[in-house]
């Protein structure tokens, strides 16, 4: 006797991928790129305004000397 469910796994590989690896393969990287992609921006928003404050606080001193 035939099973229905017999080539069911097959159909859901892609490549030879069955799709909760190919969730790790794809999605889980693109979502830790979103993270890094946002923490970088953040930091880079934050130094780029401690440089500014540092650069005037550093033009008041020289004013007031």
């Amino acid at each position: 006797m035939i099973d229905a469910t017999e080539g069911k796994a097959d159909d859901m590989r892609i490549l030879g991928i069955g799709v909760p690896e190919l969730l790790i393969f794809v999605v889980y990287p693109l979502i830790i790129a979103l993270f890094v992609a946002i923490g970088y921006l953040v930091v880079k928003k934050a130094v780029k305004k401690a440089i500014i404050e540092a650069h005037d606080e550093i033009e008041t001193r020289g004013k007031q000397g």
